[in-house]
């Protein structure tokens, strides 16, 4: 997997500075941090290999893809390292951001204002903070949620089904870098990429928000520092290696990432799953019946992830414990705040978003199912009519055979060994 680094960009021009005669001028401060390059972040592509020629595994045929995929993010998940101590206005090396180390950039702030977007609260819901830091916030949004709630304040679901082939395929469906890896260790284990029966395998990660803590943006770099604050005060930490961003937006929840291994092909797990994840509304008798058997013989692990990097697995052995794991926690209330479970970030030189791109190599197997195990049992003969032959008795002879991918013999009796039965009887 390939990591994403900073550059440093060289300029003809003098590096700006304040006058030691003259107090710090915020319009030093700005063209400063707006000469600051953005993080290099790749397009989002997929570059294919050869397919390899079709291999028979049992009921299944099966091929095999070698692919080098990009995607992009705009969205920090919790279980980063650092990220619990993270908050609506925190200042974030952008370079760090890409290591997973998520290190603060502690300058002198001006107050800051957050709202939350909780609508039924009573009471107000922003606060300004005077001077930003993680306590500061925490009473701020403390004092935010002791409002009292009118009416339900139901959460926003949401969930994201993928199917993943390798570890590192997992690294893209989390978000994650493989060097983070911290807190999805047990996760990661969840999955034995090794055992060859297993066709298919999928992570859901499915999203609980009951709300966000947002910071109003900034008008300007200097908007978010202490007045007095020059070029030189921040230069050792704010630099083009060091390009800021910072934390524009955090997600309260619950987010479940489930780990699904099946002997089920790929087609078969997609839909059980898509069923699953829509509320299980019962579409044929026999369909949903189908689909519940996929899931509950499936192995499946729920791991509840929180603020603080940390992830607690439950194994789920049926269709109906999933369902259930799933409708809990699905309103905000005092006694269910939730836990910062995203966070989003924005460039201080311009309050865009800030991305970056991760790239992996995998392989992916492919399985169809292209016949299935059938039991045929002969129970009975029944004789219509035994023609016009004499006697009380019928002798039956001859051969009954079922055809599937293998022929396979239910009858068979030649003239001299005759079965005798009489006419209208089975």
């Amino acid at each position: 997997m390939s990591l994403l680094t900073a550059t440093a960009c060289s300029s003809a021009e003098p590096p700006l500075v304040d006058d030691e005669d003259d107090a710090p001028d915020p319009n030093l401060i700005d063209a400063y941090i707006g000469s600051l390059p953005y993080l290099p972040v790749e397009p989002v592509a997929i570059q294919e290999g050869t397919l390899s020629p079709e291999a028979r595994e049992g009921d299944y045929s099966c091929t095999t893809q070698a692919l080098k995929e990009t995607r992009q993010y705009d969205r920090i998940v919790a279980y980063a390292a650092n990220s619990d101590s993270l908050y609506p206005g925190a200042i974030v090396g952008a370079d760090s951001v890409v290591s997973g180390l998520f290190t603060q950039i502690v300058v002198p702030r001006a107050p800051a204002t957050i709202s939350v977007s909780l609508e039924n609260l009573g009471g107000s819901k922003q606060a300004q903070i005077a001077a930003p830091s993680l306590s500061s916030y925490r009473d701020a949004l403390s004092s935010i949620l002791d409002a009292e709630i009118t009416g339900s304040t139901p959460a926003n679901l949401y969930s994201e089904i993928e199917q993943v082939h390798t570890e590192q395929q997992l690294n893209l469906a989390l978000g994650v870098q493989a060097s983070w890896g911290l807190g999805i260790t047990s996760l990661k284990s969840s999955f034995d990429f090794g055992k060859q029966d297993i066709r298919s395998r999928y992570v859901v990660r499915y999203t609980q928000a009951y709300y966000t803590a947002d910071l109003d943006a900034p008008a300007s770099p200097s908007a978010l520092l202490a007045p007095g604050t020059g070029v030189a005060d921040i230069e050792g930490k704010i630099n083009a290696e060091h390009p800021p961003v910072y934390v524009s937006s955090v997600t309260y929840g619950r987010m479940v990432v489930f780990t699904f291994e099946s002997e089920y092909s790929s087609e078969e797990m997609s839909a059980a799953l898509d069923f699953t994840y829509s509320g299980g509304i019962d579409i044929q008798g026999d369909v949903s019946v189908r689909y519940k058997d996929i899931i509950s013989k499936s192995k499946i692990t729920a791991f509840i992830l929180g603020g603080d990097g940390g992830s607690a697995a439950q194994t789920i052995d049926s269709y109906e414990s999933l369902i259930s794991f799933i409708k809990t926690g699905g309103n905000y209330s005092r006694q269910s705040p939730g836990a910062p479970i995203a966070y989003k970030l924005s460039y201080l030189k311009d309050n865009s978003p800030a991305r970056m791109s991760f790239t992996t190599d995998y392989a992916v197997k492919d399985c169809v199912r292209v016949s299935q195990q059938v039991k045929v049992t002969l129970r009975s003969i029944a004789v219509d009519s035994a023609g016009g032959d004499p006697g009380d008795n019928l002798e039956l002879y001859g051969r009954i055979t079922a055809q599937g991918t293998n022929q396979q013999t239910l009858f068979d009796k030649d003239g001299d060994h005759y079965v005798s039965i009489r006419e209208g009887t089975i």
